[in-house]
């Protein structure tokens, strides 16, 4: 659905589980991981933000996770001389039914890592940079999409999304 034609309840939901129900969380957290001097945070972030140059009929979405990576990357440094590391990890893409159909056959098959792997490569990366893709297959796509043009990759997001909407 094109922006405007949202239900205002239903981009409100997404900002209250993307935005408001992780800073509820850290801001719930902190405070014990200070005292105790070491804690992790992991946000997940996705590619919408900052990946991929933009993500049309899911702009709402992609504005919450954009500000789960610059809040995790911030309180990372905030928090750093506490012991305490805010990490934001970004998924790409990951073999769902959500998304099947979606991408070409051998791209998927390729580059699209399974629940399984992502979760392992997820707490292998936890505790390292503030912002990263821990997964090796998402780490290549992030690679690639950046050698596209953003102009051809924003007709390709819009080519794609279209065609599946309803």
């Amino acid at each position: 659905m094109y922006f405007h034609e949202v239900e205002e309840r239903t981009w409100m939901e997404v900002v209250k589980v993307n935005l408001e129900g992780p800073t509820a969380v850290i801001r719930a957290v902190l405070p014990a991981m200070r005292k105790r001097r070491r804690g992790v945070v992991v946000n997940v972030g996705s590619a919408s933000a900052g990946v991929l140059p933009s993500f049309p009929f899911f702009s709402t979405y992609a504005a919450t996770k954009a500000y789960l990576t610059v809040l995790s990357r911030s309180l990372d440094l905030e928090y750093k001389n506490s012991g305490i590391s805010v990490q934001c990890q970004v998924p790409l893409t990951v073999a769902t039914k959500i998304i099947d159909g979606l991408m070409p056959n051998l791209y998927y098959w390729i580059l699209a890592s399974t629940a399984d792997t992502y979760a392992r490569a997820s707490v292998r990366w936890i505790g390292y940079d503030p912002w990263c893709i821990p997964c090796w297959q998402h780490f290549i796509q992030g690679y690639l999409v950046r050698l596209v043009p953003e102009s051809l990759m924003d007709l390709w997001l819009a080519t794609i999304i279209c065609s599946k909407r309803v």
